[in-house]
């Protein structure tokens, strides 16, 4: 999610400057560009939430990846028609176990 804020910020911060330029209304130049500063360090900030941060590689169940379930044979097999009644499931290497 900060990346794509980040990118919109950094988006109406460039349109910003292009304007302020166009309109040779340089002395509201710094407000553009604090825009674009700060969506670009928001992308750079920016860190898939699926991933633990505290984790480190060796702690991880290889299977589920620390996360302590997987997705279900029923959510997993398209031909099923109809609701489903499971997402998921304890995972089958590590039951749950390496959750944080």
């Amino acid at each position: 999610m900060n990346a794509i804020f980040g990118c919109l910020v950094s988006l109406g911060g460039s349109l910003l400057l292009i304007q302020n330029l166009w309109a040779h209304n340089y002395s509201w130049l710094w407000v553009p560009v604090l825009l674009m500063s700060a969506g670009v360090f928001m992308q750079l900030r920016h860190r898939p939430d699926d991933e633990p941060v505290s984790v480190t590689i060796g702690d991880r169940c290889p299977t589920c990846r620390g996360a302590g379930t997987v997705y279900s044979a029923e959510w997993n097999d398209w031909r099923k028609t109809g609701p489903v009644r499971r997402i998921r499931d304890l995972c089958p290497a590590c039951q749950g176990a390496t959750v944080l």
